[in-house]
This record gives structure tokens, sequence and C-alpha cells, in this order.
């Protein structure tokens, strides 16, 4: 029997999110696991729990200049 194991990772833009100080993803036994991790990871986003871990990401963007049109 073939074992297969899923991950899932929360991204804001294109920079991975750190769920706990030990990784930055969640491993699921089956595909049918997601569904419930994905439903977690939405609870925790709108209970403010990933807020520190988003500002983190936010902080590490470049600032780029802009120029103006004349």
């Amino acid at each position: 029997m073939l074992a297969l194991r899923c991950s899932c990772r929360a991204k804001y833009g294109t920079k991975v999110i750190a769920l706990s100080g030990a990784g930055n993803s969640v491993q699921v036994a089956t595909v049918d696991d997601v569904a419930a991790v994905l439903s977690e990871l939405k609870d925790a986003v709108v209970g403010g729990e990933l807020d520190n871990a988003i500002s983190a990401v936010i902080s590490t963007r470049k600032v780029t200049k802009t120029r103006s049109v004349k």
C-alpha cells in the first residue's frame, strides 16, 4: 500500500506564513483530512491567531520607490 502524505501551507501573497515555532506546514495522513485542516486555518485567521505571523511576513517585504510620470 502506498503511503500518502499531504502538506498544507498558509501564505500571504507569495510568502509562506509560519504556523508554529516548529514549522510552516501541516501534514495530514489522507486527502480527506485536508478540508478539516483548511477549516481550522480559516478559523485561526478569523480569530486573529495568525496576525503576528502575517505581520512578520509583511515586515520583511522590500519597499520599492515609484517614479512620478511627468
